[in-house]
């Protein structure tokens, strides 16, 4: 069912909000009527949207969450890409009445994904190419390896004699290591691949009228 009408099937009609994706009704599907019975707290919903998870679901603890769809879909899909996942957030979360967390996006182990604030930075971050030669980058990447590899040597010897709760604590911080390692592989086989070009509005327009007088 479409959100704000009645019809059911391929044939309902767009509310005026989804307006705008009218062209590619065909590539996706409009569902409505689903709650989470453990998140009833006004400005929460942003925090369980696109996990669905159990805020009590842990033991002695207050607050829970799980990974969040898009990272599901990140771990599948954004394994041949140059990026794996890019967040998207707003300057002022609080503001806005965000949920705990500040995020839309969860990683693996239930925590908070940060994200661009700002869509300038989001679109350079995709389509602007690199100023710095290549020599220096991969002397910059090299160099985070090695700060990587003193930072675990220093976690691993703080390591021996810890509780289980500060064990718990620092396998988190294990895993942020082991995402950063991760990130920096994957720039580094994506060094001399160039990124590619978006056309601008107005590269747009033109290309859309050529075409039209093409079709007269």
């Amino acid at each position: 069912m479409a959100a704000g009408c009645e019809e059911l099937g391929a044939d309902y009609r767009l509310p005026p909000g989804l307006a705008p994706l009218a062209r590619h009704k065909a590539d996706f599907s409009v569902v409505q009527g689903l709650s989470n019975k453990f998140a009833n707290e006004a400005h929460w919903g942003s925090t369980f949207w696109l996990t669905g998870a159990n805020r009590f679901a842990e033991p002695g603890q207050s607050f829970h969450n799980s990974i969040s769809a898009d990272q599901v879909a990140a771990g599948a899909l954004g394994v041949d890409t140059r990026f794996t996942s890019l967040q998207l957030g707003c300057p002022d979360p609080v503001a806005n009445g965000h949920g705990p967390g500040l995020s839309l996006a969860w990683g693996q182990r239930g925590k908070p994904m940060a994200g661009f604030d700002n869509p300038v930075l989001a679109y350079h971050r995709l389509f602007s190419d690199e100023t710095m030669p290549l020599a220096q980058r991969q002397a910059m990447l090299a160099e985070k390896r090695s700060v990587l590899d003193a930072v675990l040597v220093d976690a691993k010897r703080v390591q021996r004699g810890l509780n289980k709760t500060d064990n718990d604590k620092l396998d988190e911080y294990f895993q942020s290591v082991r995402d950063i390692e991760t990130r920096l592989g994957k720039d580094e086989k994506w060094l001399d691949v160039r990124r590619r070009r978006c056309r601008s509005p107005s590269q747009s327009q033109a290309s859309r009228a050529r075409r039209d007088q093409a079709d007269v």
